[in-house]
This record gives C-alpha cells, structure tokens and sequence, in this order.
C-alpha cells in the first residue's frame, strides 16, 4: 500500500510545493518508486501548472523519447467538488479517505494542500486527510517572526491530528537557513528560535535543512520531466547540489526517514 506524504504549513512561501517536487522526482526517478501527486492546492495548482511549463520547454524530438505517460502522475485536485464547469479537477478526500483508492496510487502518493486547514465546512474533511497521511513534513523558515507566526496554529493542527491518528509521523525542519554550511552561529536570536521550535510535539526533527527554495526552483532536479541533463538526479552532489542549499543532505535524510 503506498504511502502518503504531505508538506505542509500554514504559512505561504516556505517552500512546500517545491520540496514536494524535488523529493518526488528523486522517488520516481532515482528510485524507480511508483509515485502520485496529488495537487489539492485549488485553485492554482502550481504542480500541475509546473508540468505543463517544463514539457513545454522540451524540443519536439525530446518530447518524443520522453513522452508524459513515462512520467509520474500529477492530478489536478481540489477539497470537495470541483465547479460545474471543472471537469478535470477531482475530490481529493476520496483518493485519501477510500482504502479502495490508495491501494492503487503507487508506492509514494504526494498531497500538495492548500496551505490552511480553516476552510469552513471542509475543514472537518481536511482534518481526516491530514490524520490519513503517513508523514507529514511542516517546514520552518528560520526566521524568528516566521517560526512563531505559525508556531500556535501548528501546535494546534499537531494535537488535533495525533488524537485521530497517533500513528501520523509529524516531521520539522528549516528552510532558508541564512548560513550556507553552518545552520546556527549561536547568536541570542537564533537561540530564541531554536526554543520555539524545540517546543513542538513532533516526532522527527531534520538535521538536514536547505537555505532557499526559490532559487532552487531554477535547478534541474525540481523539473517534473525527468530532468534531461542529469539522468534520474543521479551525480546531483557532483554537480553542486549539495553545496547549493544542503539539499543532497536533505534528500538522503529524507529518504532515510521514509523507508524505516
């Protein structure tokens, strides 16, 4: 049965789509895993647009030997039904929620939410979703006005979620860590930051980190086609990407977290 993994947060911009990417390609074609998305984050589906940009790049011979059905799936979803007029876009809670459904997803199934979970009448239902993920990964920009922005709603997400399912792995880390090769100076506000976040009743806490999402979304590695210059990532170290935002670091943390 797969598992389902989400990266998610109540804050925007601090790099939970991209991650999402980056470390569903490395599944899928690094390591040749079956993998899903799905794009909840209705109604803009930065996924799904994502897709679209990086085949549209492609030369029409490249397109060829790479067409999309050898790549993983992205579908376009939504909490609840989609307008009469959106045909494409699909229930998400029912690929969740419906055992049925998530014993044919794959090995990995990726769940891109939308970054809120005070959504009305849905918030119940995203609730479920939440508690039926197998990891959630909740990214922290290493910002003391950032951390504690989200610091009470994810407080409160966290024990609302472990009381339906304490089985959910909640899982932290840093995100644009100003310090490229040393996460933490020692300085008196980097010390107040680390206090916050160490009062979070999580399971896991990253080791691993990356310095700055944005600028990684310009790198190979978080091209939803398989990236053409760097067959399956494989050499993504050698090519600077550990040095670039900790990310080999990350990557291998992240996969070591996955597959205990």
């Amino acid at each position: 049965m797969a598992k389902f993994i989400t990266f998610f947060g109540q804050k925007g911009g601090c790099g939970k789509t991209t991650l999402s990417v980056l470390c569903a390609n490395y599944l899928a074609y690094c390591q040749n895993k079956k993998v899903t998305v799905l794009d909840a984050d209705y109604p803009q589906h930065s996924m799904v647009n994502k897709r679209k940009l990086d085949y549209s790049k492609l030369s029409e011979s490249v397109r060829s030997k790479r067409p999309l059905n050898l790549c993983y799936s992205i579908l376009p979803c939504c909490l609840g039904s989609a307008p009469n007029k959106d045909n494409v876009t699909k229930d998400v809670a029912p690929f969740i929620l419906d055992e049925r459904y998530r014993e044919r997803l794959g090995d990995f199934v990726f769940v891109d939410f939308v970054g809120s979970v005070n959504l009305g009448a849905s918030t119940d239902t995203m609730f479920q979703c939440l508690a039926k993920m197998d990891y959630i990964f909740i990214p922290f920009e290493f910002s003391d006005l950032s951390l504690l922005s989200q610091y009470q709603s994810t407080l409160i997400m966290i024990n609302h979620i472990k009381k339906t399912n304490p089985n959910v792995k909640v899982v932290t880390f840093f995100n644009k860590i100003p310090n490229q090769g040393n996460f933490f100076s020692g300085s008196k506000a980097e010390k107040q930051i680390l206090d916050a976040y160490n009062k979070l009743n999580v399971d896991i806490r990253m080791e691993n980190g990356v310095t700055d999402s944005i600028r990684m979304r310009s790198f190979d590695c978080v091209n939803t086609v398989l990236p053409i210059r760097h067959k399956y990532l494989k050499g993504y170290e050698s090519e600077g990407y550990h040095n670039e935002g900790k990310i080999g670091s990350f990557i291998d943390e992240f996969y070591s977290i996955i597959t205990k």
